[in-house]
């Protein structure tokens, strides 16, 4: 029987790693973190990896983390939909 909510397909706690792109620039990485530390608190440097593209035009950030909520994953992602800086994230 459905109650009208969807299944939750991620348990939690959880390891989860966010990737943003969006054009290349010491400024991306930086706004990526900012949004991710302002719903988890601080992020080891170790954890975040940053790749150009093929023509070095734009740069994907990834950022491994551990989530305790569902919670937490949406505000991470409504922030990056929030920013015009970011083109595309997963």
């Amino acid at each position: 029987m459905s109650d009208g909510v969807p299944p939750q397909l991620i348990s939690y706690p959880t390891h989860y790693a966010f990737k943003a792109m969006g054009l290349a620039g010491p400024e991306l990485k930086a706004r990526i973190l900012q949004h991710v530390r302002a719903v988890l608190g601080a992020v080891d440097e170790s954890a975040v990896t940053v790749r150009p593209s093929s023509a070095g035009k734009y740069e994907s950030v990834s950022v491994h983390v551990y989530l305790t909520s569902e919670e937490e994953r949406r505000r991470i992602y409504e922030a990056f939909h929030g920013d015009k800086s970011i083109v595309w994230y997963v």
